[in-house]
């Protein structure tokens, strides 16, 4: 999209593309990057920053992620880069404690500071910010937020369920602590003790660097009516193979997997977290509940899938709001415009 109104564009990332992946209009560069703490690498990647951004003098730069945004906002203001754009997806110091957190804290409002252009993902991730002191300026969300949206093409109701098919509840994301995972088995134990045949279908792959309890993989493994399915590549049809998305997650930007369940017409029932409110209509697209209250998690769960109207008057909501905000083109085009425009105006100036 970029190319196409245009501009001339560098990707960067930490690493090579993945297989498959081409890049035939865009230059692609790869600058080492990892996503902890090491002051001797992030001081590495950030000198190759400032050469990289030294030697092709961009009229403006855009960054993602905790660690990419920091060290590109840094280098792109002491390389004096007219537009900064930091795009924030998400806080990994949000509910969190010690001395891990405030490091991503002061990292966070640095990296507000040397931008010249803050954008959340989300209204709730906004007023985080805001309400933590992290971005002293304006923040502003692009209209209901969004990083990269749904593709409504893709992700579809299905044309029905097989015939005699269990209630089945689904889970997708990073097999990490700060997802919930180590709440799944007495979710589903709550669930099942309500609806004795209901099954648990888990997608993701482990997270090396926020790994669950060891105890939870190994009760999952075992438990009655759950399935770990691993890295899921087909990610609609495992939406379309579940009646209930339940994301107990501690923290979220505006969650990709509810978006895409949404365009299932897959209800969802979450935590009342940032992030969250944004996705999820409760009462109306599906149930958030209050934080750490797994009885009303559990029961909110139930009522899904023991009620098939209500479940399938939730998921025609959930289509609708999807479709109404979250469509790839239309968040991805109003993203690229907003950059366009700041860039072509930096350019004349």
């Amino acid at each position: 999209m970029l190319v196409e109104r245009g501009c001339a564009v560098t990707m960067v990332a930490s690493g090579p593309p993945s297989p498959g992946h081409r890049f035939e209009v865009v230059r692609y560069k790869t600058i080492p990057m990892i996503r902890g703490i090491s002051i001797l690498l992030d001081f590495f990647a950030l000198v190759r920053w400032i050469r990289f951004l030294r030697t092709v003098r961009p009229d403006g730069v855009t960054a993602g992620s905790p660690k990419a945004g920091l060290l590109v906002m840094v280098a792109a203001r002491i390389c004096r880069v007219p537009v900064r754009q930091y795009q924030v997806w998400g806080c990994r110091w949000d509910r969190g404690r010690g001395l891990r957190c405030e490091l991503a804290r002061l990292a966070e409002r640095l990296a507000c500071d040397c931008a010249t252009d803050v954008v959340a993902v989300s209204g709730g991730v906004r007023n985080l910010l805001q309400n933590a002191s992290i971005a002293r300026g304006r923040v502003r969300v692009l209209g209901r937020g969004g990083s990269k949206g749904v593709d409504l093409g893709r992700f579809i109701p299905p044309i029905e369920r097989a015939p005699g098919s269990p209630p089945t509840i689904g889970f997708a994301g990073r097999l990490a602590r700060d997802k919930g995972v180590d709440l799944l088995p007495e979710i589903l134990r709550g669930v099942r003790a309500r609806v004795p045949s209901a099954r648990l279908l888990v997608a993701g792959a482990p997270d090396a660097a926020d790994p669950c309890d060891e105890q939870t993989h190994r009760e999952l493994s075992a438990m009655e009516g759950v399935t770990l399915l691993g890295a899921v590549t087909d990610m609609p049809a495992f939406f379309q193979s579940i009646d209930v998305f339940c994301l107990p997650t501690l923290r979220e930007g505006l969650p990709s997997v509810v978006l895409e369940a949404a365009a299932c017409h897959v209800p969802t029932v979450a935590w009342r977290v940032t992030g969250l409110e944004d996705a999820v209509t409760d009462g109306e697209t599906g149930f958030l509940c209050a934080y750490g209250d797994l009885e009303s998690m559990i029961q909110n769960i139930t009522t899904l899938l023991h009620q098939d109207s209500k479940r399938h008057l939730f998921g025609s909501a959930a289509r609708r709001h999807a479709e109404e905000h979250f469509a790839a083109d239309t968040v991805q085009g109003r993203s690229v415009d907003d950059l366009v425009a700041q860039v072509v105006a930096a350019a004349r100036d």
